[in-house]
C-alpha cells in the first residue's frame, strides 16, 4: 500500500507539474519535497489544495494509501470527504477515529454521518444499527431534531431496499417529530415532504403524493433552495401525469424549461427524460422519440449507465403505443437479458412484453409475462401497478378460455 506522499508524487508527475509549480502560492517547494519523501505529512487544508491543483478527487487521492494522523485530523478529513459525498473513503476514516475526546455513542453527528456512509455503500444492517443508537441517544437526551433526522434516514435505508411501506412508516414518524419543533429547518422539512410524495407515488397514492409536493413547494417557492425546488416540481409533474392531469403537468415542465444551470447536466437530463415520458403519454410520439434519443445520448456521454435501462424501457413502451411490436419486443428481450430480476425496471419490461403478446392475441405468452410482472410489483408493494397488471392478467386468462372454447 503506497504512502500518501508517494501517491501525490505519481499524480504530480502524470499531470506534468514540477514540485515548484504544484505548490506555488500555497506552500514551499521544500515542504512538498518532504511530503513526497514521507518525511512530513500535509495538513488537511494543504491536502485539499494539492488535490484541487492536480484536478483529482480527494477520495481518489486517498484511496488505498496509508496516512498516519491524529484521530482529530482523521475526523476532520472524514467530515470533508462526507461533505464531498465521497462516502466510501469517508467511511474508512470515520472507522479509524478512536479518539478519547469523542465516544461514538455520545456524538449524534458522528452516528448520523456514519449511518449515511453505510447506507450509500450498501451496508443497510450497519446503517440501521447506527440509527438505532442515534434514536436511543436522542430519546435519552431529549434531542427532538436528531430523533426526526434518524427517522428520516431509517426511511431512506428502507426506500433504497424498495421497502416502500416501511419507508413511509418512518418518514411519517419523522413528520410527527418535526411538528413538535418550534423552528424546524425549512430545507429538511421540504426534503421530508418530497420524500413522502415520492413514496406515496410508488405506493400508487398519486393524489396524496401531489399534496406532499405542494407542502414542499410552499416552503421552497421564493427560497434559495432552487435545486430542491426543481426536483420537487419534477416529481409533482410525474404524479400529475399519472393522474391524467396533463394541463398542470405541462405547467410544471414549462417552469422547468430553463433550470439547466441551477440543477446541473445530470438532473436536467433526468427532467427532460420525464418530459419525454409525458409527451409519449399525451400522444406526441415523434417529439417523445426525439427527446428520448437525445437524453439517452446525454446519459451515455456522462457515463450514467443506470439510466440507459429506464430510457430503453420507455422507448419499448413508445414502440408498443405506436404499434411497432417487432422493435418493442426486441428491446424487451434485450433488456431482460441485461437486467437482474430485482432491477427497478424488470417488472415494467415484463408488463410491456405481456402487452405486446396480448395485442397480437398470443395469450399463452402474455400470461407468464404478466405473472412475472405481478410478482415483481407485489414484492415492492406498488399497489397501483399490481392492480393494473392484475386486470390485464384477468383479461388474458378470459380471452384464452374463450379462444379455446
Amino acid at each position: 500500500m503506497p504512502q500518501l506522499g508517494e501517491k501525490i508524487r505519481l499524480f504530480r508527475q502524470s499531470k506534468g507539474f514540477t514540485q515548484e509549480q504544484l505548490v506555488e502560492g500555497i506552500a514551499k517547494k521544500s515542504t512538498l519535497s518532504q511530503i513526497e519523501s514521507g518525511k512530513a505529512s500535509p495538513s488537511i487544508e494543504l491536502l485539499l489544495q494539492i488535490a484541487d491543483r492536480l484536478d483529482v478527487g480527494i477520495g481518489e487521492l486517498l484511496k488505498d494509501v496509508t496516512w498516519d494522523r491524529r484521530p482529530s485530523d482523521l475526523l476532520k478529513l472524514a467530515n470533508v470527504l462526507f461533505d464531498k459525498q465521497e462516502y466510501s473513503i469517508a467511511l474508512t476514516y470515520f472507522q479509524q477515529v478512536r479518539s478519547e475526546e469523542m465516544e461514538e455513542e455520545e456524538d449524534p453527528s458522528y452516528l448520523y454521518k456514519l449511518s449515511i456512509c453505510y447506507t450509500e455503500t450498501g451496508d443497510a444492517d450497519q446503517a440501521l444499527l447506527m440509527l438505532e443508537r442515534l434514536v436511543a441517544l436522542a430519546v435519552s437526551r431529549g434531542l427532538h431534531t436528531w430523533r426526526g433526522q434518524a427517522f428520516q434516514q431509517i426511511g431512506q435505508v428502507y426506500f433504497k431496499q424498495q421497502n416502500y411501506k416501511l419507508a413511509e412508516h418512518y418518514w411519517l414518524k419523522a413528520e410527527d417529530r418535526i411538528s413538535l419543533l418550534e423552528d424546524p429547518d425549512p430545507a429538511q422539512t421540504a426534503r421530508l415532504f418530497n420524500r413522502l410524495g415520492v413514496v406515496n407515488f410508488y405506493l400508487g397514492e398519486h393524489e396524496k403524493s401531489v399534496e406532499y409536493y405542494l407542502k414542499a413547494l410552499e416552503i421552497l417557492n421564493g427560497s434559495e433552495y432552487v435545486f430542491q425546488q426543481s426536483i420537487t416540481m419534477m416529481n409533482m409533474a410525474i404524479s400529475l401525469n399519472s393522474l391524467g392531469d396533463y394541463e398542470r403537468a405541462a405547467e410544471m415542465y414549462q417552469k422547468l424549461e430553463n433550470v439547466n444551470e441551477e440543477v446541473g447536466p445530470l438532473v436536467y437530463a433526468i427532467i427532460r427524460f420525464h418530459y419525454a415520458v409525458f409527451l409519449a403519454d399525451t400522444g406526441r410520439y415523434k417529439a417523445a422519440e426525439k427527446l428520448f434519443l437525445e437524453v439517452r445520448q446525454r446519459f451515455e456521454e456522462m457515463g450514467e449507465e443506470s439510466w440507459l435501462a429506464e430510457v430503453d424501457t420507455e422507448i419499448a413502451e413508445l414502440c408498443l403505443k405506436r404499434g411497432d411490436y417487432e422493435n418493442s419486443l426486441k428491446l424487451c428481450e434485450r433488456l431482460l437479458d441485461q437486467l437482474s430480476a430485482d432491477h427497478s425496471e424488470y417488472g415494467n419490461v415484463q408488463r410491456i412484453q405481456g402487452l405486446i403478446h396480448m395485442e397480437q392475441g398470443q395469450y399463452e405468452k402474455a400470461i407468464p409475462a404478466f405473472v412475472s410482472a405481478l410478482q415483481f410489483f407485489e414484492r415492492l408493494g406498488r399497489l397501483d401497478q399490481v392492480r393494473d397488471v392484475h386486470k390485464l392478467l384477468t383479461v388474458c386468462i378470459e380471452k384464452k378460455s374463450l379462444k379455446r372454447g
